[in-house]
């Protein structure tokens, strides 16, 4: 059973491809939001966890499910980061799942074209198609690799406990609104996993002071019409090839 969050396509993408034969893949947005927080594992059977990094850290629907995640019958568990430079919050989400009696064995990250039009230019067509071809070679090698149980628990690292301090400061939602090409199509708020986003009078609405950052509401926008204060007009978007199909 692998357990993963996207905004953009990513991390669904990865734990797609980690998936064996058999396995089960679930959303842990969408099951949160049902409250199916309670697994009984057949004998053996692994558990992964597939996610973001947003500033060091997970984001706030990561966290709520993993605190209340109830698992039975697990063997092993294991972890793989998607971020564009190096995943250092395994070390974060094995202290959280230890607090749920839940071991994390290993984890590793992979790198993926950035998301954060927020904050940063994300990269252009060619270059998120270069980064994607690298990353199906890693994610080749992780599949074989996992097969063997591999058990190295990552580490609290000094990084995250030093940055993820700005994620607070960066899911705040005070600064996203729609502009006039808005149509009223309401796929921000219908994708939103933080449910953030109401639809009012034909528009979004961003009626949460936080969210999780996962940038979907601005990337997935059919005609660019959010925006992040006045940085991101001019700024490309992201999203992975497998939502565009």
């Amino acid at each position: 059973m692998i357990f993963y969050f996207t905004g953009t396509g990513n991390s669904l993408h990865v734990a797609r491809k980690l998936l064996y034969k058999g396995e089960q893949l679930v959303d842990m947005a969408k099951a949160l939001e049902e409250g199916a927080l309670s697994y009984q594992l057949s004998e053996g059977e692994r558990v992964g966890f597939v996610y973001p990094e947003y500033c060091g850290t997970f984001g706030a629907t990561v966290r709520e499910f993993v605190s209340k995640l109830e698992l039975q019958g697990f063997r092993y568990v294991f972890a793989v980061i998607t971020c564009a430079g190096k995943g250092v919050s395994g070390g974060e989400l094995r202290r959280l799942l230890e607090s749920r009696g839940i071991p994390l064995h290993y984890a590793d990250f992979v790198v993926m074209p950035s998301n954060c039009v927020t904050f940063f230019d994300v990269p252009g067509e060619k270059e998120a198609a270069g980064i994607l071809q690298k990353a199906e070679a890693v994610l080749a090698e992780l599949r074989e690799e996992l097969r063997s149980h591999p058990v190295e628990p990552p580490k609290q690292s000094l990084h995250t406990a030093l940055i993820s301090k700005s994620y607070a400061f960066a899911n705040a939602t005070k600064k996203y609104f729609a502009d006039d090409r808005c149509i009223g199509c309401g796929l921000c708020a219908q994708n939103c996993p933080s449910h953030a986003i109401e639809m009012q009078n034909g528009g979004p609405v961003w009626v949460k002071p936080h969210c999780d950052l996962c940038c979907g509401c601005i990337n997935r926008c059919p005609v660019q019409a959010i925006q992040y204060g006045k940085s991101t007009k001019e700024r490309r978007r992201y999203v992975h090839p497998d939502l565009k199909k």
